[in-house]
């Protein structure tokens, strides 16, 4: 089941509200990501319809980027929309992403949405350094199933 990306980047604006936690756009585009594709990994399908591209800062989501755009770099203050998930399978996975990642800033996730080997990185070398480019599912599928083994083990 997919849903749509704006109800899972304002369910991370909601949970830094709720805890008084600094999020900005750059956070959240990744935290969105990590989601994405910790889902397609751990249960085979897409989190959100919609494909992520590799660009310089790491993988983006552009119309969360258009979203988002008007925040720039600042603490996102508001929430996003008035919907919530109302699916406990999703928002515990979310509180997962959460747990895991949250911790770090919007720097420390792009580097590791970035890093040697990850999806954003194999899809930049395999379109010879062109940004922009989208990042497939079955690339996030794969290492984010890594991931989970290595998480698990």
């Amino acid at each position: 089941m997919s849903i749509n990306y704006l109800l899972v980047a304002d369910w991370f604006v909601k949970k830094a509200l709720t805890q008084s936690r600094y999020i900005n756009s750059l956070k959240i585009q990744k935290l969105v990501y990590l989601a994405h594709g910790w889902n397609l990994g751990v249960n085979d399908c897409p989190l959100i319809p919609e494909s992520f591209e590799a660009w310089r800062r790491g993988p983006i989501l552009p119309p969360l980027e258009d979203r988002l755009k008007s925040f720039g770099d600042d603490n996102i203050t508001e929430e996003l929309c008035s919907e919530n998930i109302d699916d406990a399978f999703i928002n515990s996975f979310l509180e997962f992403i959460w747990d895991r990642y949250s911790e770090l800033s919007a720097s420390e996730l792009e580097l590791i949405t970035s890093k040697k080997g990850s999806p954003w990185d194999i899809t930049v070398k395999s379109c010879n350094n062109t940004f922009e480019t989208k990042i497939p599912n079955e690339i996030m599928r794969c290492f984010y199933l890594n991931e989970y083994i290595s998480y698990i083990a």
